[in-house]
């Protein structure tokens, strides 16, 4: 898509130098019926994997928590950015309520915690991308609802919310139902 062209075109002029991937975001309501806050955390989670394939050594989310939607309640914010946050906050003095982008920021800062950068690799997913993070875990997501690839991975769950999917072994690769979510593939045989 367009943001894996960018980071293309970014690291071809780039030349070596360290990239960082700031103020991104995607919105978790709008006109368009697939915007939920799923779909906010799933994008999230592909933005992530995305940038670790290209080498990006940090990604930095555009704000925190959304302006609070409570009645009478200032929003003074453009509508595209209203929801694109990792929190949300019902009222000015309400506490911060993490939402499920937020909740996936957060397995993914501890998955990544203690690897080494350098030992990311990009491989190859069927319709899709991952990385291997050097420990034994892969970081993946495909457009395809089932698709293959070639690690030896004998578990999988969903980044949004730890559900385990099926993995099946076929000729030298594995099968993997992911449903178009981003996976965390761990094991080996």
């Amino acid at each position: 898509g367009a943001v894996e062209l960018t980071l293309r075109r970014v690291q071809e002029v780039a030349r070596g130098k360290p990239v960082w991937l700031t103020e991104t975001s995607v919105p978790a309501a709008g006109k368009e019926s697939f915007l939920s806050p799923e779909w906010q955390a799933e994008i999230l989670a592909r933005t992530v994997i995305l940038a670790l394939a290209y080498g990006i050594e940090h990604v930095f989310w555009h704000t925190l928590y959304d302006p609070p939607t409570a009645k009478g309640a200032e929003r003074k914010q453009i509508s595209a950015f209203a929801t694109n946050s990792l929190y949300r906050k019902a009222a000015r003095q309400a506490p911060l309520e993490i939402k499920p982008a937020g909740k996936t920021y957060r397995k993914l800062t501890q998955i990544l915690k203690g690897i080494d950068w350098r030992d990311i690799r990009p491989i190859k997913v069927d319709r899709g991308i991952g990385v291997a993070l050097g420990d034994g875990r892969w970081l993946v997501y495909s457009d395809s609802p089932t698709f293959r690839t070639a690690v030896p991975a004998s578990q999988a769950q969903t980044l949004l919310d730890g559900r385990e999917v099926a993995i099946r072994q076929r000729g030298g690769k594995i099968e993997v139902n992911g449903q178009r979510q981003a996976l965390l593939l761990a094991g080996g045989s």
